[in-house]
């Protein structure tokens, strides 16, 4: 009560910042250390940091328009409807024509369009090294499995587009924090 607003918000996330490292690092090192994947540990740290950033500012989100006793619950909310909704696997892009602009919005399609590319579609399309070095694994696959998802991206840009949608919700959490509760700040 009283603080300048947007120098509390950034000051909150800033201080922030840190445990969330931590907590992907806490995920990440288990995972890394017994999880066989074709990922590379880097990207796959990449790729839980990123999640965890999502997570942050999607709590400063509901925090922010939620009484403090329902925002266990919106949150699991939240991350059925990113996760499991709109995360482009369980219902693809092209299956909701009208709701195209949600899946571009959320952070958990570009994850899943990034982990298919590097963990399927990078490793897995043509042999790497050999006699057949060059020649396609699956020759229809892969291409079926890229038309159903509409999963074109590569991971770096998939990661891009990953930290716009954090970074946007990140500038919603600042507008939503500065215009509400208005009678409580400075």
């Amino acid at each position: 009560v009283g603080l300048n607003t947007p120098a509390y918000f950034f000051a909150k996330s800033a201080a922030d910042l840190p445990l969330c490292v931590v907590s992907a690092m806490a995920i990440w090192a288990p995972f890394a250390s017994i999880f066989a994947t074709p990922v590379s540990k880097g990207n796959f740290f990449v790729v839980l940091l990123l999640l965890n950033l999502f997570g942050y500012v999607s709590g400063y989100f509901i925090s922010f328009l939620v009484p403090y006793n329902y925002c266990g619950l919106t949150s699991v909310a939240w991350g059925v409807w990113w996760g499991l909704l709109f995360n482009g696997y369980n219902m693809p892009i092209h299956f909701q024509p009208a709701l195209k602009f949600i899946y571009y919005v959320s952070a958990p399609r570009w994850y899943m369009e990034g982990w298919f590319d590097v963990s399927t579609v990078y490793p897995y399309k043509r042999v790497r090294s050999g006699k057949l070095k060059g020649e396609p694994y699956y020759r229809f696959g892969i291409g079926r499995a890229q038309r159903q998802y509409a999963f074109w991206n590569r991971f770096p840009s998939c990661m891009g587009y990953m930290i716009l949608c954090i970074m946007a919700l990140y500038i919603v959490d600042l507008v939503i924090i500065t215009v509400t509760q208005v009678n409580k700040k400075k």
